[in-house]
């Protein structure tokens, strides 16, 4: 471990910029910021927190576009003894408002647009702008960051059916970098391009983005290009090194390797979610690429484990990082015999503090450790089964309903319960089909609803990849013959409806019609529904990136990737096309008006005069 003066994010980031001050720190695009720019940035957003009245330790929200601005929000916020809480752009305007109150922001960090948007209360705004005072910032403040004062607070979905806020310490981050630089980047003797993928909200960043503190340039990817197969182009173009994915992702863009003529980067870490078999043995025929398994949850710092896969002929989580440790429990908090399967629990300097405000959830999930001898030390229980085999753990699956969906982590009870809170619906379950979300209502007897506004209502309350690919109505719920919820018929009902005819419609528009070519383009010949939700025809995000690129590049130039999620059918989508194309004709005309007026204007002016 670092001498515990370096023992925080700011001053290790503090020495890298003394060593090396014009080296590339961050990469978006075109633009790039040196080490000793983004410490300026950096210094400037701190200062002005700090003048402000920040306290150690005072949550400052970051809603902001994917930017260097974003990362150089952060280490910001942490030299000002902040802790950060990440909010996207892309979700919906409830999300961010509930995660910003529950979370208690002091400050929130955005543009004005951003602002004018969401409406966050409770927060003072930080408002960015395009000027450049942060330039002549080039004083560090003089602050006091221990390594157990907070670092961040990232929200997980959470089994009580409301999002959960994990409290992350600068300590277990710097841990984190020490045992990743051990068991991957000491492997590589020179200082690497590292692809920024994750979403800031998502814990997955931290590990791409603390990278900066061993001097690693960082590129971040626009957040289009994440859920395209254009990826792996942009990687090369950008001279990526190591991409940070999951294994959907993965699957996703080696797909798409022969039609793009692009390889795999020389590194590529895969987590998130459990690596299937047959991708682990596919691996094997990227010679020219080093792939690492890598697995942890968010209350453990994002990574508790990793593995090269070349090392192992099975999928395998491998052994513990650095200062961390594993262990196969029963449900008397016993260890299991070797070979037997037992849940996951994690010790160490990863443990997180706990869950903001919920003691009882934090005393649920963080045991006292029984096998430390360190005073305070504290067990995660994970919900995650495996068994071991040697010094590596091989993993079997989840415990409860929590489950990995496209690499995110989802709560079913989040999402039932966020269906319960609607007006019409009394009753609602959440289930997995095939790695699609699928729930399942009984309405209130007087409800005067029907499933689309349901999908529309949740959507607005719910992050795309929460929400339900398939939304069924039932009257009851089905009962296995012991009185319990018999899952299986929920399931069989979405598989029997999924193989019934589509509700095919002529289209209305044209701008219909071509829409559903571009389905059909990327999803594969098959009837399409103008009514039906992307999702529900078999799509998925990064799929949905490619019908994205299409329309925007031969329909609409204006749409962005958020409205592809707002609008998932084809009539929606059309409706809101030709609404752009009328607003975007109204406003060249007005354009070309006004235009001919500044002329005939000029042009009388000159008439006069001459006759003058």
């Amino acid at each position: 471990m670092p001498n515990e003066e370096e023992n925080t994010i700011p001053s290790r980031f503090e020495r890298r910029v003394r060593e090396m001050p014009s080296r590339a720190a961050l990469v978006f695009g075109n633009q790039t910021f040196t080490f000793d720019e983004l410490n300026r940035f950096s210094n400037h957003i701190a200062h002005q927190l700090l003048g402000a009245g920040l306290m150690a330790e005072d949550r400052v929200g970051i809603l902001l576009e994917r930017s260097v601005e974003s990362v150089g929000s952060i280490l910001g916020i942490l030299k000002a003894g902040g802790a950060y809480v990440p909010l996207d752009v892309s979700y919906p305007n409830e999300v961010v408002q509930r995660l910003a109150r529950d979370s208690g922001l002091r400050f929130l960090i955005t543009r004005e647009a951003q602002a004018v948007a969401f409406r966050v209360s409770g927060a003072a705004l930080l408002l960015l702008n395009d000027a450049d005072k942060w330039r002549n910032c080039k004083h560090n403040p003089n602050v006091a960051v221990r390594p157990e004062n907070l670092a961040y607070l990232i929200y997980t979905s959470g089994s009580s059916g409301k999002p959960k806020g994990v409290m992350v310490q600068h300590r277990s981050v710097m841990n984190l970098l020490e045992a990743l630089r051990e068991r991957i980047y000491s492997r590589y003797s020179r200082q690497l391009r590292i692809g920024l993928n994750a979403s800031l909200m998502f814990d997955a960043s931290v590990k791409q983005w603390i990278q900066l503190l061993d001097g690693h340039t960082i590129c971040i990817f626009p957040a289009d290009i994440r859920r395209s197969e254009q990826l792996w182009k942009y990687v090369a173009e950008a001279k990526v090194d190591l991409l940070d994915t999951t294994p959907s992702q993965l699957r996703y863009l080696l797909g798409g390797t022969t039609k793009t003529g692009t390889t795999p980067p020389p590194v590529v870490l895969v987590g998130g979610e459990a690596i299937a078999p047959e991708m682990w043995e596919s691996f094997q025929d990227w010679r020219e690429t080093d792939f690492y398994n890598l697995y942890g949850p968010t209350e453990c710092t994002v990574d508790a484990t990793a593995c090269k896969v070349s090392d192992l002929r099975e999928p395998s989580l491998g052994p513990p990082l650095l200062n961390i440790q594993t262990y196969l429990l029963d449900k008397d908090l016993e260890p299991v015999h070797s070979g037997t399967t037992g849940e996951i629990y994690i010790g160490g300097m990863g443990v997180a503090r706990g869950y903001w405000q919920d003691p009882g959830q934090t005393a649920e999930r963080f045991l006292p450790d029984p096998f430390s001898s360190v005073p305070g030390s504290r067990l995660y229980q994970t919900g995650d089964m495996a068994f071991q085999v040697g010094d590596r753990l091989v993993f079997e699956g989840r415990k409860d309903d929590q489950v990995k969906v496209n690499g995110y982590r989802v709560e079913l009870a989040e999402i039932a319960n966020t269906l319960r809170e609607l007006d019409s619906i009394q009753d609602a379950i959440a289930l997995v089909s095939e790695q699609q979300i699928a729930a399942f209502v009984i309405f209130k007897p007087d409800a005067a609803v029907g499933l689309e506004q349901v999908r529309e209502e949740a959507a607005r309350s719910l992050p795309y990849y929460m929400t339900p690919r398939h939304i069924l109505a039932v009257r009851k719920w089905p009962l296995t013959d012991n009185g319990k919820l018999n899952r299986r018929a929920l399931l069989d009902l979405v598989r029997s409806t999924e193989k019934s005819p589509a509700s095919e419609r002529a289209p209305q528009f044209e701008v219909e019609h071509t829409l559903a070519g571009i389905w059909r383009q990327v999803l594969g010949p098959r009837d399409i529904s103008y009514d039906k939700n992307f999702f529900d025809a078999g799509g998925d995000s990064f799929q949905l990136g490619q019908v994205y690129e299409i329309v925007r590049d031969t329909m609409c130039p204006e749409i962005s990737i958020a409205e592809m999620f707002e609008f998932p059918t084809i009539s929606a989508l059309a409706q809101h096309l030709s609404e752009t194309a009328e607003r975007v004709s109204a406003r060249d005309s007005a354009a070309n008006r006004a235009s001919r007026r500044r002329m005939a204007v000029a042009n009388g002016e000159k008439t006069r005069v001459a006759h003058e």
